[in-house]
């Protein structure tokens, strides 16, 4: 899911916010952090076919150096979501 310009600053102004420390990637030492323009998610392993695995959406920051990710929970962050689906999108 693609965000926009201003949910990707809310993001930076909350990692701003809480990273408190040296901001630099603990494998290669860079300070050179990129925000994801895109929501992703996470699921939970499932090996039954009957139950709905929980997701977890993400935001991934990586590292521009090295690709080394932090993976920030975005309804954490303040996204919400909507389970309504849009008759034009089906």
């Amino acid at each position: 899911m693609q965000i926009t310009d201003e949910q990707k600053n809310h993001v930076l102004l909350k990692l701003n916010d809480l990273w408190k420390g040296a901001k630099a990637c603990p494998l290669c030492n860079t300070e050179k952090w990129n925000v994801s323009d895109k929501l992703f998610e996470i699921r939970e392993l499932s090996v039954s076919k009957e139950e709905n695995a929980d997701v977890c959406p993400i935001i991934p920051i990586t590292c521009d150096t090295c690709g080394n990710m932090i993976l920030l929970n975005a309804i954490y962050l303040g996204f919400t979501f909507s389970l309504e689906v849009d008759e034009d999108e089906s």
